[in-house]
């Protein structure tokens, strides 16, 4: 995502890719487009750019409403914000994006976000947080709720372990990053997997397959 506030697109891009990939039972790739769904989507209480983030709010409603469309047609160019929203960088034909629909869903407890992971694909979530993730280079992430928590994230929830206590959670900031892109956290965590205020409850997407899917 570079240097832009764009983390609730990616993830959110991350997490409609495995809703997809699960229903079509096949692997999850990166085949959505961030700068679209980021930057020309129809919100309009967003502001389109790089400093505003997004509100959970606004992923679910975009998400359900308008779907996503081609990383191809649309590739990620934050610098140039909202200017290509009209312009197609591919020479496919019309749909450019996948042609069902996609449902969110709002988890509110372990049981029912591991049994969403199993059945429909990863979880989006929100997390308050600070400077730690960027020096996180491996390893499961203990408690951190004590520390001064300055800003929102957000995420994609893809797995757990059970006998070590943890999540796995991919995050936008490359695959230098962490453990190849991804990293663990503990489930004691409370700033994590719950309902942070205007972060809102973790969420999930059911992908519906459209025609020729």
């Amino acid at each position: 995502q570079g240097t832009c506030g764009t983390c609730g697109a990616f993830s959110s891009v991350a997490t409609a890719e495995s809703a997809r990939a699960a229903v079509l039972k096949r692997r999850a790739v990166n085949e959505l487009s961030e700068q679209y769904f980021y930057f020309c989507n129809s919100q309009p209480e967003h502001d389109h750019t790089c400093e505003y983030g997004f509100y959970m709010t606004e992923i679910a409603k975009e998400a359900a409403e308008n779907g996503y469309r081609w990383l191809k047609c649309w590739p990620y160019k934050p610098n140039d914000g909202t200017y290509w929203c009209g312009f197609l960088q591919c020479d496919s034909a019309a749909p450019y994006g996948p042609t069902g629909r996609f449902k969110s869903v709002r988890l509110s407890d372990r049981t029912t976000m591991k049994s969403h992971i199993m059945a429909y694909g990863a979880v989006l979530t929100g997390m308050l947080t600070n400077n730690f993730m960027n020096n996180y280079a491996g390893g499961v992430i203990k408690s951190y709720g004590s520390e001064d928590l300055t800003s929102g994230h957000f995420v994609s929830v893809v797995g757990w372990n059970d006998d070590q206590r943890y999540w796995i959670a991919k995050n936008s900031w490359g695959a230098d990053w962490g453990e190849s892109g991804f990293f663990r956290i503990s489930y004691d965590n409370q700033q994590f997997m719950t309902a942070n205020g205007w972060l809102g409850a973790p969420l999930g997407f059911i992908y519906t397959p459209g025609r020729g899917e």
